[in-house]
Parts: structure tokens; sequence; C-alpha cells
């Protein structure tokens, strides 16, 4: 499977919807690939029983079928590392955080932070802080939280957040760096520096996972789901120049 279709496919799976069971049997599909699912219980359809079964990317709750996703553990600990390593030395780490308990990539972009933080150690005459991240579109919060902690470079979720900071007046990335947890494809023109996630890499796993899946006859909800991850590899940008 080439990449470029991959890529292809992968930006075609949000158009599969519930009753997908009447449509694979009718259409006669072997594998389908699931983007999201607000409500497991349309695997519960015993028309999928016929058929392999892959979902792709973050999920609010455990799937009972394998799910293919990006490490947000490790993206969260290379993002404070990449930074780090770069010479800056006061670096506010603002985590996205959902009401909902059961969004578990939350707490594991927590856990990645802080196990980047433990290696790295004291910082002399330094630090590495992590706050809750405001709102889409609260400056005012997001202007009080620098102007608190003063820092040298900033992690935020995506390019959306560099946007925000450029607009509150920062826009002199050798005053204020800046890096993504997430920096997509579309968003490369303004060159922001973070972990990439584009669609490539997750589309091929997800492909080939569903492809195995296939060969082997697993058809339907399988007796032990698996969860596997795929890395995400960082990519240089402006906004984060190096001190």
């Amino acid at each position: 499977m080439s990449r470029k279709l991959a890529s292809a496919v992968s930006r075609l799976v949000p158009r599969i919807v519930a009753g997908s069971g009447w449509i694979a049997e009718a259409s006669g599909i072997t594998g389908m690939i699931f983007r999201y699912i607000e409500d497991p219980a349309i695997l519960e359809d015993r028309r999928l029983n016929r058929i392999a079964l892959v979902a792709s990317g973050i999920h609010h709750r455990k799937l009972p079928i394998d799910t293919i996703r990006r490490s947000a553990y490790w993206m969260a600990r290379s993002i404070v590392q990449q930074v780090h390593a770069r010479g800056y030395r006061r670096i506010l780490v603002m985590q996205l955080k959902h009401r909902d308990a059961e969004m578990e990539d939350d707490m594991t972009r927590r856990a990645g932070t802080w196990s980047a933080i433990e290696e790295i150690g004291r910082i002399p005459n330094g630090w590495i802080r992590e706050v809750v991240r405001p709102k889409s579109g609260d400056l005012e919060s997001r202007r009080r939280l620098v102007a608190k902690h003063r820092p040298d470079a900033v992690i935020g979720l995506n390019a959306g957040d560099y946007e925000a900071l450029k607009e509150m007046g920062y826009d002199n990335p050798q005053q204020l760096g800046f890096a993504a947890q997430e920096v997509r494809p579309k968003s490369r023109s303004i060159t922001v520096a973070g972990n990439q996630a584009g669609p490539d890499g997750m589309g091929a796993a997800t492909i080939d996972w569903l492809d195995q899946r296939m060969r082997l006859a697993q058809f339907g909800v399988p007796n032990q789901p698996m969860d596997l991850v795929v890395s995400s590899p960082w990519i240089d940008g402006d906004s984060l120049p190096g001190q």
C-alpha cells in the first residue's frame, strides 16, 4: 500500500457512518475502517460479523474493536524534550482538558509531560510548568498566563494556539518560541514546529492492519481488542528558532 493511497483512504474514512452493517451487506464489503464512533452500540449489528473491523484515531471511550491511534504519551513527552534541547529554559505547557472523564488521552498527555520533566531534572535558572489550556478564542486568559509565568517558549495544542499568541502581540519567535503537539499539513504554511499529525502514517498503519485481519479471516468484534499506537515525527519550524 503506497503512502499516497493510504493518505487518500484516510481522508475518506470519515464518511463511514452508523448503519454501516446494511451498507456492507449491500455492497459486499469485507473490511471497514471507522474514523469515529460516537455510539459503540452500532458494532452490535450482526451483519458486521462477516466483516473485518478497525477503528482509526482518538475516541472518547474504549472501543471493542482494534484501534489505531497516535501515541499521546510519546507525543507529549518528546515535544518537551525537543523544546528543552533547543535551549529554552522557561517552558509553559498548555494541556488540553476535556470535561468528559473518559477522555483518557488527557491523562496520557500529562503522564508523558511529567515523564519528560522528571528525565530532564532541575533546570538551572529555569522551569517547566503545566497549565490548563484556555478555550479557543479566550485571548484574555492566555494573556494572563503568559504575563504571569513569563516563559521563553510555549507548548500548545496546534497551530491555532500559535495564531492566538500572534494576535496577542507575541509575533516574534525570537522573544517567545512556540511548538505544537499536533501540526497538520494545512498549517505548514505558517511553519509551526512540533509533532507532525498528518494522515499518511495513520492511514498506512490502519490499512495494513485491516488487510492483515482480512487475510486471517478475523471478522466481527474480537474477543480481545487491541490498541496499536504509531509514532509522530518531529518537524522544525520558524516558530521555534532556538536559543
